[in-house]
């Protein structure tokens, strides 16, 4: 839909230009769902101005925090559109995450109980059992792919998946 160089407020644009097109036909859109590019992110956040808190403002319940969940529907000012990003790029920048965070100097250092967490330290505990001559590889799916990046693996969300396994958490038990 959006070409290699459009910018987040170019996407923003066209968003509503196909929610407009759509409501016309008679379609409404709820939820729109995006993967982590940087433009459709910076798009997202340009259109979310709606709080969760906001949203559900009639309800009894009582919500917290900021965070920009929707916008209303340019058609039916009454509709909310969700914004946010779809479960496979979700978890494949959760596990982008813990690579930064095995960088030395990246501003995202993740901490688990005091300590530095990240996939050097996922890597570590496989080597670590391995050598205790546990044969880890079949029970976690975990390959060379998953610590040894390359264009193609960048790409892959099964890899990423693989890393936030129930098995690779044992691991590191």
């Amino acid at each position: 839909m959006v070409g290699a160089k459009t910018t987040g407020s170019e996407f923003a644009d066209k968003i509503i230009n196909v929610i407009c097109a759509l409501y016309l036909r008679g379609f409404i859109v709820n939820i729109v769902a995006t993967d982590g590019a940087s433009e459709n992110v910076a798009g997202l956040k340009s259109l979310a101005i709606l709080t969760a808190k906001d949203v559900f403002e009639k309800l009894d319940t009582k919500l917290s925090g900021d965070i920009p969940v929707a916008f209303r529907h340019p058609g039916e000012n009454w509709l909310f559109v969700f914004v946010g990003g779809e479960m496979p790029h979700w978890i494949k920048r959760v596990v982008n995450s813990l690579e930064n965070s095995s960088k030395t100097g990246h501003k995202q250092c993740l901490v688990l109980n005091g300590k530095p967490l990240g996939s050097v330290m996922i890597k570590q505990a496989l080597e670590a059992v391995e050598l205790g001559g546990i044969s880890t590889l079949r029970q976690t799916k975990l390959t060379i792919d998953h610590f040894v990046k390359t264009p193609h693996s960048w790409m892959r969300v099964c890899l990423a998946a693989q890393i936030l396994s129930a098995s690779v958490h044992e691991l590191l038990q």
